[in-house]
């Protein structure tokens, strides 16, 4: 039946955004054949914008239901028009295409991927909190590593879960998550592929726009392993979007502007980092404009860009929790516009884009300094809403990680390398054991990237100075590419400036590729040759898409098939994570604790089973917090009380923990007890005990309630 409902959801979204694909270009009077992917974006961003005031007011999710109810509305009567004209059952050549591609990742993802190859963090919070909006007393409050309503300011505004949310209530599914898993990941490979054989096609000769898709492909690969995590569709997809209707603005392309527009919301519903990207995005867009003289474009400068100043106050007002914000907001809004109906006022703003290109960076240089450090984490991190309701620190204890004095913090054994920020294929590179399939990445993808941008900058110094894509290449450059602005560009973006830089570098790419192949093509025309240069590039694009399809299958190949022994496909998590987890939920039911804030601390090696916890909404969760994952781009992740006792049982009394001299450190039995009373920990989930002397340990202090070969619930005595 789970099957069935998931089914029908991922019919439900092709066909709605099919609809509202039409509907779009029908309303703007053109015809384009990335309808079906805009309407992807359009159905994200209607349902954002219908959802917005149950985020701000941070209602409940009957609320969520029912503001839910007029966006299916909508959809509905769309739907109901292009039904009756039959055009909605009018299926391209390309969307035959796009499914098919869509549906052979599906089932590699189907049968290779599963949580333990997923991004841990990243995939669990997500997970978490799409099912945390099924049935939430608040929306936007609650962080899924907690349990408690503490949730970060950057989390509050992202509708693309809560849909998978909603769609998992209309249909009655308890974890909304597996409509995350599995429709968003289907409507994302869908969306990735009519990109690939739609807008990235920029070329007029057929070879050179097969290379250009099958390089776009590449991608795939950085996304592979958690699909649904949208992110990547911002980074790696809608820069597409964004830049190509940016781009027809300047070609007097006016219906553009409504195109780009969808981009921005949808993007800002997927990921809150869409607001960092925007700032940049609206910025450079502003500078090429001023550059060129485009007068005529500064009001589409304002317009595209109102939803990103939107966004960032009301994150503002999520810190402040003060409603002059919005005042302030309304006002700010009120006098741009006003400002941008004179024609004096839109005079001197046009002769602002050199001095941007000096003050921008500026900014950001002042930004890396240590005052402004702390000034843009409270504006932008609100640690200390924890309802009082919901606290379950005792308020006079003594802080538990004070034990850990400076000189001696215990730290991750594990680094990031940051010098391939700026990749997708970052998760590739991180597995070193592979050589062939990272030769072949290099080769297909990240030498293409590169030289492709160094192309278009080499070559634009001399053909393209009054482009837009060769000015915002250099815009980019000075802006953001700058060694001397990274560090206040990290402090802005909470250390995810990477994501800006993948973001531009997608397009570069790809506008390098196609004016390299173009040079060669002309040159060699007029160059007298016994080669046909048609041919030559016919069988390297033939060379190329092998190469590239090769590449795409050693690479997931890599993972191992899925055994239906042990892991559950639907769920993708172990066989025995599920049965220990159906095993609490009847407990919690038969023990009438399903309305009480039930204190349960779940190690890293069973977290995931409150990915599939039913009562999920209903109790505390002791765990590991995003919030030491050093967002303000402090690199060494320091070791905190929750990440001892997770260590600790996980490790059967052994310490996983390491000093900065790579010593390990031993945890004491009665430190363990003593962060354990200071959280008031009711329950423990973690990996089952193997050793006696654990296992003597485990009897005289705890109840074990459940127990297979993998897991163990433990009840505090």
């Amino acid at each position: 039946m789970t099957i069935l409902k998931i089914l029908l959801l991922i019919v439900f979204m092709c066909f709605s955004s099919k609809a509202l694909g039409l509907y779009v270009f029908d309303k703007i009077k053109k015809d384009r054949e990335e309808k079906t992917a805009i309407g992807f974006l359009a159905n994200l961003t209607l349902f954002f914008i219908c959802e917005l005031p149950v985020m701000f007011f941070k209602l409940s999710s009957r609320y969520l239901n029912i503001f839910g109810l007029v966006y299916l509305t909508i959809i509905g009567i769309i739907m109901l028009k292009y039904i009756k004209n039959k055009k909605i059952i009018k299926i391209t050549k390309k969307e035959i295409i796009a499914l098919i591609v869509a549906f052979a990742f599906m089932l590699l993802y189907m049968i290779c991927i599963h949580f333990g190859y997923m991004e841990t963090y990243d995939s669990y919070f997500y997970s978490v909190f799409t099912n945390s909006a099924q049935n939430a007393e608040h929306i936007s409050t609650i962080d899924p590593y907690t349990g408690q309503s503490n949730l970060q300011n950057y989390y509050k505004y992202m509708s693309y879960y809560y849909q998978a949310s909603f769609l998992a209530n209309i249909v009655g599914l308890q974890e909304g998550y597996l409509v995350l898993i599995w429709v968003m990941t289907f409507m994302n490979y869908f969306f990735i592929s009519m990109t690939a054989i739609t807008l990235v096609r920029i070329a007029r000769n057929k070879n050179l726009n097969n290379i250009l898709t099958a390089f776009f492909l590449t991608f795939v690969l950085s996304i592979f392993r958690a699909p649904f995590n949208a992110l990547h569709l911002v980074t790696i997809v809608l820069s597409i979007y964004c830049f190509t209707y940016m781009f027809d603005l300047f070609k007097e392309e006016k219906t553009s502007l409504h195109l780009l527009l969808i981009c921005i919301i949808a993007g800002i519903s997927i990921t809150s980092t869409m607001m960092f990207i925007m700032l940049f995005f609206i910025c450079s867009f502003y500078i090429v404009v001023c550059i060129l003289k485009r007068k005529d474009l500064l009001n589409s400068v304002l317009y595209v860009g109102t939803p990103v100043l939107i966004i960032l106050f009301l994150y503002i007002y999520e810190s402040l929790d003060n409603i002059y914000v919005i005042a302030i907001m309304l006002f700010v809004l009120t006098i741009l516009y006003l400002l941008f109906q004179n024609k004096k006022i839109i005079d001197i703003i046009a002769k602002l884009g050199y001095p941007m290109m000096i003050i921008i960076p500026i900014i950001l240089i002042l930004l890396g300094t240590p005052l402004y450090d702390n000034i843009l984490a409270k504006l932008l991190i609100k640690k200390d809403n924890i309802d009082s309701s919901m606290q379950i620190i005792p308020e006079n204890a003594e802080n538990p990680d004070e034990h850990l004095e400076d000189g001696e913090k215990l730290i991750l054994n594990y680094t990031v390398d940051k010098e391939i920020h700026s990749s997708s294929m970052k998760y590739i590179y991180e597995n070193k054991s592979n050589v062939l399939s990272t030769i072949l990445i290099l080769i297909t993808h990240s030498s293409i990237l590169y030289g492709g941008m160094i192309f278009l900058l080499v070559y634009g110094i001399k053909n393209l100075r009054k482009k837009p894509e060769f000015l915002l290449l250099v815009v980019y450059i000075i802006i953001l590419y700058n060694p001397l602005v990274r560090k206040g560009l990290s402090a802005l973006t909470l250390g995810l400036e990477s994501r800006i830089y993948l973001f531009f570098n997608t397009i570069f790419g790809i506008l390098g590729i196609y004016y390299l192949l173009e040079f060669i093509e002309t040159r060699v025309k007029n160059i007298k040759t016994q080669y046909n240069i048609k041919k030559v590039l016919q069988y390297g694009s033939y060379v190329y898409i092998t190469l590239t399809a090769f590449s795409i299958l050693v690479y997931i190949l890599q993972f191992d098939i899925i055994d239906c022994k042990k892991y559950s496909i639907l769920a993708k998590v172990p066989n025995t994570l599920v049965e220990a987890t159906e095993y609490f939920n009847k407990y919690i039911q038969e023990n009438n604790l399903s309305n009480e804030y039930v204190r349960v601390y779940y190690t890293a090696n069973t977290f995931n089973m409150s990915m599939i916890d039913k009562n999920v909404n209903k109790k505390i969760k002791i765990i590991n917090s995003k919030e030491y994952m050093g967002y303000l781009g402090d690199e060494n992740k320091t070791f905190t009380s929750k990440l001892a006792i997770s260590a600790y049982f996980d490790s059967e009394g052994k310490s996983y923990l390491y000093n900065e001299s790579g010593k390990e450190v031993p945890i004491e039995e009665k430190e363990i007890e003593e962060y354990i009373k200071y959280y008031d920990i009711q329950y423990i989930t973690c990996k089952a005990s193997k050793e006696e002397k654990f296992k003597n340990y485990i009897n005289n202090n705890f109840e074990v309630i459940y127990s297979n070969d993998d897991v163990q619930i433990l009840k505090l005595k």
